[in-house]
C-alpha cells in the first residue's frame, strides 16, 4: 500500500536508494561513486527534502517496510530540457524499488500513482532523467509510455543523464 512519505521515512528511503544503487549501477557507474556514498548524508538529504522541498514523495510498503518510493514535483529547469518540455510541466524526480521487490509490479504501481499526483497538481506533461547506461530503468519507462528526447544528454558525475517525456 502506498502513502505520502513522512520524516520517519527518511532513513528507510535513503537505505533503499543506496541498496538500489549498489545492486543496479555497478555495470555502468564507477563503483567508487556508490561505495563512497555517505549513508548519513543521504538520510539527512531526505530529512531536508521531506521537510522543505517543493517535491512530493510517496512510499509503497509491503509487510510494514518501505519497498519503493517515488518523488514528483515541478520541473527542474535546464537548458537541455527547457525547449523540449511544455510550460508548467512536472517531473518524476525519482523512482526506486528495493532490489528484492523488483519485477513484482511495485514500480509499476508507484509510477501510476506518481503520474496521477502530477496530473492532480495540474501538470499535463512530465519529464524524468535517468543515467544513460541504466538500461533497466530505460526499458521500464519506455514500456510505460515515456519517450526518449533524442539527442538530449545532461552531464552528471556518475555519467550522462538521458531525458524522457510523457504526456499526462
Amino acid at each position: 500500500m502506498s502513502r505520502r512519505a513522512t520524516l520517519a521515512d527518511a532513513r528507510p528511503i535513503a537505505e533503499l536508494q543506496v541498496q538500489a544503487w549498489l545492486r543496479n549501477y555497478p555495470d555502468f557507474v564507477d563503483p567508487r561513486h556508490v561505495a563512497d556514498v555517505d549513508r548519513e548524508a543521504r538520510a539527512a538529504h531526505w530529512v531536508e527534502s521531506l521537510s522543505f522541498g517543493p517535491d512530493e514523495t510517496f512510499v509503497l510498503e509491503v509487510a510494514g517496510a518501505v519497498r519503493a518510493f517515488a518523488t514528483v514535483g515541478p520541473l527542474r529547469e535546464s537548458p537541455a530540457v527547457a525547449d523540449a518540455a511544455a510550460a508548467g510541466a512536472g517531473e518524476l524526480v525519482a523512482l526506486y524499488v528495493d532490489p528484492p521487490a523488483q519485477g513484482a509490479g511495485v514500480g509499476t504501481a508507484l509510477l501510476a500513482e506518481a503520474e496521477q499526483a502530477l496530473r492532480a497538481a495540474g501538470r499535463h506533461q512530465a519529464v524524468l532523467r535517468t543515467l544513460e547506461g541504466n538500461g533497466l530503468a530505460r526499458t521500464f519507462y519506455e514500456r510505460h509510455g515515456w519517450s526518449l528526447l533524442a539527442g538530449v544528454l545532461e552531464p552528471h558525475e556518475w555519467g550522462p543523464h538521458v531525458v524522457y517525456r510523457r504526456e499526462l
